[in-house]
């Protein structure tokens, strides 16, 4: 059924997807600010995400949904969902300067939005634009300025969690990315899916920290999940028999002031499920993350089972074989695949990756040795032993004998925005 999902190896059928637009060329200009890794050519990573829908589509049959020109088609012939793309975008469209003259083409802007288009709008919406009007000698200027636009929208695993109950639509941790849910609210409303929950505050919740695995489900809190966030989920959309909360991984290789975001910004960021027996991530980095799992007793509550334990013996305790990745290959995306089916995944090319991810920590490690040099020392000792592409996952020994067959892509540019497969597509519809 479209809009619930009870396991991430069932087999994918439907996924949506933003193709990072003109709200990313502004990202990229400050790309920290933007909570970008890196700056990235927008051209190639637009060309790359085609790709990567191309073979979603014509590999695996998979039917890709494309935000924008879904949202588009539905304003075009739903009045109701017009009219809340025009009420977002036009609460995102501010005018300063000369009062007398904001105020006018305000007034203006409102009187005439259906010109505009649904397209149009959706630009707004994303950018924030602030446009200055001042008057001198008779004459007046627009000064337009873009306030925190919405660069992150293409990572779409986030705004978002797809239970096995509905859509539960998350609240985000970061500034930068408390526009998007709105706008992924108007989408599932725009597609008819059942919404669940809405996350409320001082939750915070993101859709990278959930993984359904059948018969329970885990979520992961820390940098942008919160312990509320998570009560909040199981409390309202969740309906698994077990739950188990996974604590951010306590990471020795760097000082906790200092921690990088790709080593655990979200679960699927050091842990993944390829299928029914098959996780894929450090066991390092799963050993030190401490979980506590809940059981059901009726519809919205749980209580404790048992003590809490580390990430890795609760999944090795569940039957699951582990995949385990050097560091170097975390922090390169390789746990952010996407799990196509049972057994089947779509990951990431991580060869072009491996070297700019040892030069960027190098970079770290030159500007603050006593906080990067440990974690330095790591993962070149972790490169030094990698042989071709045969030793690198999802081609190495380890992946073939546990029967995995995986499809790689180059996402060399895209994952610059800190995200790989996983990031980019939230699977709506499992078999």
């Amino acid at each position: 059924m479209d809009g619930k999902i009870n396991a991430e190896w069932g087999r994918l059928g439907k996924v949506a997807v933003h193709k990072p637009g003109v709200e990313a060329f502004f990202g990229i200009l400050d790309p920290s600010a933007s909570l970008y890794n890196t700056p990235f050519n927008l051209h190639s990573s637009q060309a790359e995400h085609d790709e990567m829908v191309r073979v979603l589509k014509d590999q695996f049959g998979v039917m890709t949904v494309r935000l924008k020109d879904s949202l588009a088609h539905s304003a075009n012939s739903n009045e109701s969902i017009k009219n809340r793309l025009q009420s977002i975008a036009s609460k995102r469209i501010a005018y300063s300067g000369n009062a007398a003259s904001a105020r006018k083409a305000k007034r203006e802007m409102r009187v005439n939005i259906d010109s505009y288009g649904p397209d149009y709008l959706f630009d707004a919406a994303l950018l924030n634009p602030d446009v200055r009007i001042k008057s001198h000698a008779g004459n007046m200027t627009a000064f337009t300025t873009l306030k925190n636009p919405i660069s992150n929208m293409y990572f779409m695993r986030d705004q978002q969690i797809i239970t096995d109950m509905g859509v539960f639509i998350s609240r985000m941790s970061k500034q930068q990315r408390q526009g998007e849910t709105d706008i992924a609210m108007l989408f599932w409303d725009s597609l008819g899916l059942p919404i669940s929950g809405v996350a409320q505050k001082p939750a915070f919740i993101e859709g990278g920290d959930y993984m359904p695995m059948n018969d329970f489900a885990i979520i992961g809190t820390g940098r942008r999940t919160n312990l509320r966030g998570a009560n909040q989920l199981i409390s309202n959309s969740l309906n698994f028999d077990e739950v188990a909360i996974a604590c951010s991984p306590k990471n020795e290789l760097l000082p906790k002031a200092y921690a990088d975001q790709m080593i655990d910004m979200h679960l699927d960021t050091y842990f993944n499920v390829a299928g029914s027996a098959t996780v894929v991530g450090s066991k390092y980095m799963l050993e030190s993350s401490r979980l506590q799992a809940y059981v059901r007793e009726r519809k919205g509550k749980y209580k404790k089972s048992g003590g809490a334990t580390s990430l890795y013996k609760y999944i090795i305790g569940k039957g699951f074989n582990l995949i385990d990745i050097p560091i170097i290959e975390q922090l390169s995306y390789a746990t952010n695949f996407l799990c196509i089916r049972d057994g089947t995944i779509l990951a990431v090319d991580e060869v072009p990756i491996l070297k700019k991810t040892l030069e960027y920590v190098s970079m770290k490690a030159k500007g603050n040795p006593s906080a990067y040099g440990k974690l330095l020392r790591h993962i070149s000792a972790e490169y030094s032993k990698i042989k071709g592409r045969r030793s690198i996952f999802p081609n190495n020994k380890q992946s073939k004998e546990s029967g995995i067959d995986a499809y790689t892509v180059n996402l060399a540019n895209l994952t610059g925005g800190y995200g790989g497969a996983h990031c980019m597509t939230v699977a709506f519809k499992r078999a």
